[in-house]
C-alpha cells in the first residue's frame, strides 16, 4: 500500500487504507481502523485516486458499495 493513501486516511481519522479495487476509471480504497470495533460512521466512505489525486467520498447512492459487496436477495 502506498504510504501517501494511508497517510490521507490518517488525516480523516481512520489507521490505515484497503484496495478495493477500481471503479468508473479511479482506484477506491476502503479506510479502515486498527481495531474491531464496529463504528457508526453514516453513509459509506472510499477514498478515490484518480489522475493522482485522492478525495475522500461519501457514497449517498451506494453505487460504489453496490460494486464491491452485491446485496444477496
Amino acid at each position: 500500500m502506498c504510504d501517501h493513501i494511508n497517510e490521507f486516511a490518517k488525516k480523516y481519522g481512520f489507521d490505515h487504507a484497503e484496495k478495493l479495487g477500481e471503479y468508473d476509471g479511479q482506484e477506491v480504497y476502503f479506510p479502515r481502523f486498527a481495531d474491531t470495533r464496529p463504528r457508526l460512521l453514516g453513509f459509506p466512505q472510499y477514498i478515490l485516486l484518480k489522475d493522482g489525486a485522492l478525495t475522500l467520498h461519501i457514497d449517498r447512492d451506494f453505487k460504489i458499495t453496490d460494486h464491491f459487496f452485491p446485496r444477496k436477495e
